[in-house]
């Protein structure tokens, strides 16, 4: 397990949503700077597909980043668009050739 990726895999919303969560889907690609800031995730059922981080603290602070467009939310707090997921951190094997 040392040479494992880690993958981030949605659970659920982090709250009520009016949006429909991926729920069990891997984070295919993430823009924290579309939508003025909002960001824009995309999502894949095929682990193969799925972004691959060195570590769980580098998929951490991925899931946890802040756009530079809008750091801060209306509440003043900051803004981190990703973590409107519940997600887990899970390790992903490497391919073997």
């Amino acid at each position: 397990m040392m040479n494992d990726e880690v993958g981030i895999r949605c659970i659920n919303m982090a709250r009520d949503s009016v949006l429909k969560a991926p729920e069990g889907q891997w984070l295919k690609s993430y823009d924290p700077e579309a939508f003025r800031g909002r960001g824009s995730a995309e999502w894949t059922n095929d682990v193969n597909q799925a972004m691959r981080f060195p570590s769980t603290i580098e998929a951490m602070r991925y899931w946890q980043q802040i756009p530079r467009t809008r750091p801060l939310r209306e509440d003043g707090k900051p803004n981190r668009p990703l973590t409107a997921f519940s997600v887990e951190l899970l390790a992903i094997p490497q391919e073997q050739s």
